[in-house]
């Protein structure tokens, strides 16, 4: 009996020892699982903040390039990766690497990371916008002094982006973008017996002295001193600069505006007229077009045709075309920062008497001789939005194609640009859409009986299908407080801005590149 008592209480000691044995084992797994999870959660919010640091700074990075700006962004990372610690150790001297992947074990307490930027695919790149940031550090189980067991490494990630955004961009083309440019209006006139005059040229310091419209309709030039010869001028079908006919023009009458270059082979304004018709490439076309005719029976007789006049004198002119260049600078500037640091896919639509609603499309005007009855076409196509790539070269590309001309049709450049935000327009489902409305003033246009009312129509249609308006209004030539009202009730709350100079343009910009995006 004393036997079977002593068997029982061995057996019950056995019990005990082992369900203690088991308890301490579940007690230390529990503390292993708790401390694991802890430098899980600490090391994951320290890759979290790392990661957000490098978004925030890459969306405001200033530098001029893609690697520069990663550089910059890396080194926010950094900076705040740093400054953070795990189970109380410090990650001050944590070391920096590549790539985790080869990485092998490390001392209790110690850590390494890794930044990297890449595609929404995952793949590495350069100028990538999503953020990726890796982290491992040495941990000691709690039974290692017990059991001689060595670290072991736990691994976090934390990744960040800059916000999808599509954005259609409209881009105001009217004449009034070039009142501050010096022009010259010249008229030309095909007479019934076959030859043709030039009208004395008038000169003004600023376009917006032609005529209280700046150069949009240039006044009828009256009887000034002709200079007639016998042939007609016909020059290359595509070639010229765009005319702008007389108030009281028929189809054979036309007025040129030529801008005025501080340079001595162009400084006769009939030269430079026949320059950008590109009638003095050569001794053929120069002959054969009456640009010889035209400029001798002028006085101008000593000309000397050459390949490449009409390009060196669009590239004098073109800087002279303000405040519009100045304007265009500051465009393209703006879309350099977006592509540079921001996930942003694009639409360009310029916009003039209608906006552009075509890639490679044209406008046509009476040209001013190329043959009674027939236009001149110019180039003035959008940039259509693409769901696989920004596009950003074909923007850059198109904005200095562009030549100014008509009116502004405010209602059209916010349907186009409407359209192109829609699925079937090319906006990926998942990103934000935005309008960004670029004007020199209030909407005009003949097609509308009251063109404010129809701007603000069409800005509220795309605001129903989840469209930020954006307007920034370019008041160059002091307009006043109602294109200030329009552009506000076009614009979503808050988001429009008024300027008067470039510097403030260039401000503005600036801001709305950062505003245009968030943290995903």
């Amino acid at each position: 009996m004393k036997f079977e008592n002593r068997n029982r209480s061995g057996a019950i000691a056995l019990f005990v020892a082992a369900l203690s044995m088991l308890v301490l084992l579940i007690g230390f797994f529990a503390a292993e699982l708790w401390q694991a999870n802890l430098v899980l959660s600490q090391l994951r919010n320290c890759c979290d903040a790392a990661s957000m640091a490098a978004a925030l700074r890459l969306v405001s990075a200033h530098e001029k390039n893609s690697e520069d700006a990663e550089r910059a962004a890396q080194g926010e990372a950094e900076k705040i990766f740093r400054l953070c610690s795990v189970m109380g150790y410090p990650l001050a001297d944590a070391e920096r690497h590549d790539s985790l992947r080869e990485l092998g074990n490390l001392a209790a307490g110690k850590a390494a990371f890794a930044i990297q930027f890449q595609d929404e695919f995952g793949n590495l790149k350069i100028g990538g916008k999503h953020i990726h940031i890796q982290a491992a550090f040495g941990t000691a189980p709690f039974s290692s002094r017990l059991l001689g067991l060595g670290t072991y490494l736990l691994k976090a990630e934390g990744r960040s982006a800059a916000a999808k955004l599509d954005l259609a961009f409209c881009l105001d083309n009217s004449l009034s973008m070039a009142t501050d440019t010096p022009i010259a209006l010249i008229r030309r006139e095909l007479k019934s017996s076959g030859s043709v005059g030039y009208s004395t040229p008038l000169i003004f310091s600023k376009a917006s002295q032609a005529n209280t419209c700046g150069v949009v309709e240039p006044q009828y030039l009256g009887n000034l001193k002709q200079y007639s010869f016998s042939r007609p001028m016909r020059g290359p079908a595509e070639a010229g600069t765009l005319p702008g006919q007389d108030l009281n023009a028929k189809a054979n009458t036309f007025t040129d505006r030529v801008v005025l270059v501080d340079n001595s082979e162009f400084s006769n304004p009939l030269v430079a007229l026949e320059a950008m018709r590109g009638n003095l490439e050569n001794k053929n076309v120069f002959e054969s077009s009456g640009a010889k005719d035209a400029l001798a029976a002028a006085g101008v007789d000593d000309i000397r045709p050459a390949v490449g006049m009409k390009q060196k004198y669009m590239d004098l002119a073109a800087p002279k075309i303000q405040p519009f260049t100045d304007a265009k600078s500051e465009v393209k500037e703006f879309f350099r920062l977006m592509e540079r640091n921001t996930d942003s896919h694009f639409a360009l639509i310029p916009f003039s008497d209608g906006a552009a609603s075509v890639e490679g499309g044209k406008y046509e005007q009476f040209p001013v001789y190329s043959g009674l009855g027939k236009k001149q076409s110019y180039p003035f196509g959008k940039v259509e939005l693409a769901r696989d790539n920004s596009k950003f070269d074909k923007v850059m590309t198109e904005i200095d194609t562009y030549s100014l001309y008509g009116g502004t049709d405010i209602p059209a450049a916010i349907r186009e640009a409407t359209k192109s935000l829609s699925q079937n327009g090319g906006s990926r489902s998942d990103a934000r859409k935005a309008i960004l409305l670029f004007t020199d003033g209030e909407p005009y246009s003949k097609k509308y009986a009251d063109p404010a009312a129809e701007s603000i129509a069409a800005a509220e249609e795309a605001k129903k299908q989840g469209i930020t308006i954006y307007t920034v209004g370019f008041l160059h030539d002091g307009s006043g407080a109602r294109a200030k009202t329009i552009l506000q009730r076009i614009a979503s709350d808050h988001k429009s801005f008024i300027v008067q100079e470039i510097e403030q343009l260039h401000d503005v910009f600036r801001y709305l590149a950062r505003e245009l995006v968030t943290l995903e």
